[in-house]
């Protein structure tokens, strides 16, 4: 079944970087590549309905997990420093069944996820992040599709657990051309939590909830409290109808937001505070996006930025409201205490986007 590295491009497309490549139709297929391979490329031919069967082995690193084996419980696993490409043709299915995670991939891996689907995942043995895939290496999805992945509500404020509806980034995330439909979290990150980098380019997320972040938030690290993950970038993206109390697409250290849409985002709670964007304590540039009919119930319908600096070029603002007065912008400074409030408008006239 296993194809040699001179056979690879014979059978299988963009697996030339990889020592093996082979085929899975099963998950007893799968878990089994994985544990043959520390460099593999695997093409799924079927869609693959997973049960939580993987809960580690010999070849696991203890990680930050001991010898805890209900952490890893998931349909399949990826360990330490493995290198592995899980991809298709035709977007396969990947299903948690809502019985169980689709991947927990351990720290120093290199996942990447290509022209997939991974749909109804939850986490199963008693674990409380990341829904469809949990990550200490380096995960790049390319792409893919994340439908109706969730984590277990919970009256639990210790951060950040019950986080990433459909991913808990603990390691440094790429998306690219990736689809994100009906994912939810009950504290940050309805599809994404960020505890390290994330880069986001021409990615679409629909009707994603949580507290924080209806699409991606950036959260605590529960070791020390103070460290935050941070979302480098989104560029080319669309968030539409996406909910949270703080954020209602995006919560926490963003750098950098250019040529995206948001879209009926945030919601009437009278608590909610940006409508579509809550940037945190990081110096933030957004250019040529567009802010329309975004709400918050209590302050700015579009944009949020606590106690940071907010540099805007090319900006389309519409409809945005709070159900206080139309407020859309207001960048709060700890320090001095001191809101500032814009109103719908066009900031500067758009720019033309370089093409890619």
């Amino acid at each position: 079944m296993f194809l040699q590295h001179t056979n690879i491009l014979q059978c299988t497309t963009g697996c030339e970087a990889y020592a093996a490549a082979t085929y899975a139709s099963t998950q007893a297929e799968l878990i089994a590549a994985l544990s043959q391979y520390d460099d593999i490329c695997i093409r799924i031919t079927a869609d693959i309905d997973l049960s939580g069967a993987f809960t580690g082995g010999s070849q696991w690193n203890a990680g930050s997990y001991g010898t805890d084996a209900t952490q890893m419980h998931s349909g399949i696993g990826v360990f330490n420093g493995q290198k592995v490409r899980l991809y298709s043709d035709d977007n396969r299915v990947l299903s948690g069944q809502n019985a169980t995670r689709v991947v927990y991939a351990e720290a120093n891996s290199e996942l990447t996820l290509d022209t997939l689907t991974l749909a109804d995942g939850t986490p199963g043995g008693g674990q409380s992040n990341g829904g469809a895939v949990y990550h200490l290496g380096s995960l790049d999805a390319i792409d893919v599709a994340f439908k109706n992945n969730a984590v277990a509500t919970s009256s639990d404020e210790e951060a950040p657990n019950f986080s990433g509806g459909a991913i808990f980034a603990k390691g440094a995330l790429t998306l690219d051309g990736c689809t994100f439909t009906s994912n939810t979290a009950s504290k940050s990150g309805g599809c994404v939590a960020v505890l390290t980098t994330a880069t986001v380019s021409d990615s679409t997320f629909v009707s994603c909830t949580a507290e924080k972040g209806g699409a991606i938030a950036s959260v605590e690290h529960w070791d020390s409290g103070t460290v935050w993950g941070a979302i480098s970038s989104v560029a080319g993206s669309t968030f539409t109808s996406n909910s949270a109390g703080e954020g209602g697409a995006i919560f926490g250290l963003v750098s950098s937001i250019t040529w995206s849409t948001f879209s009926a985002n945030g919601n009437a709670d009278d608590t909610n505070q940006g409508g579509a964007v809550y940037n945190k304590d990081a110096a933030l540039s957004i250019t040529n996006s567009v802010f329309d009919a975004n709400i918050a119930g209590d302050n700015a319908g579009a944009l949020y930025s606590d106690n940071a600096a907010v540099s805007l070029t090319g900006l389309t603002f519409t409809d945005n409201v709070n159900t206080a007065g139309e407020v859309v912008l207001t960048v709060a400074s700890k320090a001095q205490n001191a809101p500032r409030a814009a109103q719908n408008g066009r900031c500067e006239p758009l720019k033309k986007r370089d093409s890619r």
